[in-house]
């Protein structure tokens, strides 16, 4: 790369955004599609661990990311540290080496996706994919000394009192050198705990005098301090007062908080902010488990923006912005259901309005589809892409929650219970046959018309269009996970769901043999980096 003027490293990332249309999307998580392409990242290295095993697959999903409008793309080097490669009995030259391979691959999937870019005829978008030649950056991921020590200390900030800022600045030193010797575009310092190792990364950017641009990323589990408890106004100020970063942001942290977070660091930087929350679970240090969040909701906050900048994880490539509201109306004097996707005042207006649309045509292509493939859905009515709505017909009938919850209370009506369960399993069976994910299987999106007890799905607003076995695993587990901890009285469900799934599905068996797999890595996968 070319070295950089460090006076004009600030305009860097305006430059960029102004050329990107005054916002830009970051790509999402790169070790859940390295385990969605089939890598094993059960090792402290995590997905690190496929710069030795597997780098093609880390460039495919580069690829992807860049293929679905990433504009942004970060290196697998999160987890990469010299001391990690030396533990596992590699030298400390084969560690360098490898943390340049994670810089290599990311340029080389940017030339690559540029080289598609020249060869494609369409005006931008090929079979689904992006293909269009703009301003890419790739940012090198360093991770926390927490995310090193692999202990879950990288979602406490808890270093001990022993531990300084002179060593903190010696443990990434070599690691931040090689990283940008490397070429990337800019450092991006990512899931910063506490404030002792945000002074760290800035008093070493300043010492070693590296003609490169960089970012922080601050963490937080209370929506007020970053997770060890520090001043986020605090950690915030010290990025400010680094001329060299040029972003502040956000990171692996419930979407409930994003809001308040980005109004706290304004109040410190006029820097770009981003903003790359995670699904709405939270890390339990001590149990070293990924725990359900407080808000039913949270998961599906997956596209947060502000101001000048936007980021998005694996999911949120596919996922909408749970800001909508439901109302009741009258449609050519039909009743009627109103979904109306209101804008995000925080988020860039052109973006905004881009990004709200192509969710509100993509959830009217799902319902679509899914009533092609014989399973009930509401009628749809009309789509408005000016008032951002869709309109649906008013299903007479109670939720399949409502129904399950009133077993919990007044016993199971056990005939009726085997019949739910079966229309669900047969319902969930024919979408995922025609490659079509529902995305929130939960039974609130589940009505029982009243004239025909047939069942309804509702609310495809984060469906996509997936063949994978492991999408269509990960969407039953959804729905296991909400049976079991909204309808335990109604004993095993879904074991009656899965069984009139695999009598109306053809691929049951490679979604079960994955479903297996991500009952134990899922929502209670212990850490392992």
């Amino acid at each position: 790369m070319e070295a950089r003027n460090v006076s004009t490293t600030p305009s860097l990332m305006r430059e960029f955004l102004r050329k990107a249309g005054g916002a830009a999307v970051i790509d999402g998580g790169l070790a859940t599609e390295l385990e969605r392409h089939g890598a094993d990242l059960n090792d402290p290295l995590w997905s690190a661990k496929c710069l030795l095993t597997s780098p093609h697959l880390i460039r495919s999903v580069h690829l992807d990311y860049l293929e679905a409008g990433a504009d942004i793309i970060i290196t697998a080097s999160y987890q990469a540290t010299i001391q990690g490669f030396e533990a596992k009995g590699y030298s400390r030259e084969k560690g360098e080496a490898l943390l340049r391979k994670s810089v290599e691959i990311a340029l080389e999937a940017r030339d690559m996706y540029y080289e598609r870019c020249r060869k494609s005829s369409s005006d931008g978008q090929e079979d689904g994919k992006i293909l269009k030649n703009r301003p890419i950056l790739v940012a090198a991921s360093v991770g926390s000394y927490g995310a090193y020590l692999a202990d879950g200390s990288e979602y406490s900030g808890d270093y001990g009192d022993a531990m300084t800022v002179e060593a903190l600045k010696e443990f990434h030193r070599r690691r931040v050198q090689v990283l940008a010797e490397a070429g990337p575009d800019l450092i991006a310092f990512e899931t910063v705990p506490n404030k002792i190792e945000a002074q760290a990364y800035a008093e070493l950017l300043e010492e070693e005098d590296l003609k490169i641009p960089a970012w922080f990323s601050f963490n937080s589990k209370d929506g007020i301090n970053v997770v060890s408890g520090d001043s986020l106004l605090e950690c915030a100020s010290i990025a400010e007062s680094c001329e060299q970063v040029v972003a502040v942001g956000i990171n692996c942290t419930p979407p409930r908080f994003i809001h308040e977070l980005i109004l706290a660091i304004k109040k410190v930087t006029n820097k770009p902010i981003l903003i790359y929350p995670n699904s709405g679970e939270r890390y339990d240090a001590d149990r070293k488990e990924w725990v359900p969040s407080f808000s039913l909701h949270e998961e599906h906050a997956a596209c947060i923006s502000f101001g000048a900048l936007e980021f998005r994880s694996h999911n949120n490539l596919r996922a909408s912005v749970m800001c909508s509201r439901v109302f009741e109306s009258v449609f050519v004097g039909k009743r009627s259901i109103v979904k109306e996707r209101f804008s995000k005042k925080y988020r860039h207006p052109t973006l905004d309005s881009k990004l709200t649309v192509k969710r509100l045509n993509a959830e009217a292509r799902c319902m679509t589809k899914a009533r092609r493939l014989g399973v009930s859905t509401p009628v749809l009515y009309a789509v408005d892409p000016v008032l951002h709505t869709l309109t649906f017909e008013y299903v007479e009938g109670p939720s399949v929650k409502d129904i399950f919850l009133e077993f919990g209370l007044t016993g199971v009506v056990q005939e009726r219970l085997d019949d739910i369960a079966t229309q669900i399993g047969d319902a969930i069976g024919k979408l995922h046959d025609g490659g079509l994910v529902h995305g929130d299987l939960t039974t609130s999106n589940m009505l029982i018309r009243n004239e025909t007890n047939q069942l309804v799905l509702i609310d495809f607003g984060l469906s996509f269009t997936s063949t994978l076995p492991e999408d269509k695993a990960v969407d039953l587990y959804v729905l296991e996970r909400a049976l079991i901890s909204m309808h335990s009285s109604c004993g095993n469900v879904m074991d009656r769901i899965l069984a009139a799934y695999k009598k109306s599905s053809k691929q049951w068996s490679s979604t079960f043999n994955k479903l297996a797999q991500v009952r134990l890595r899922g929502r209670k996968r212990t850490m392992v980096g």
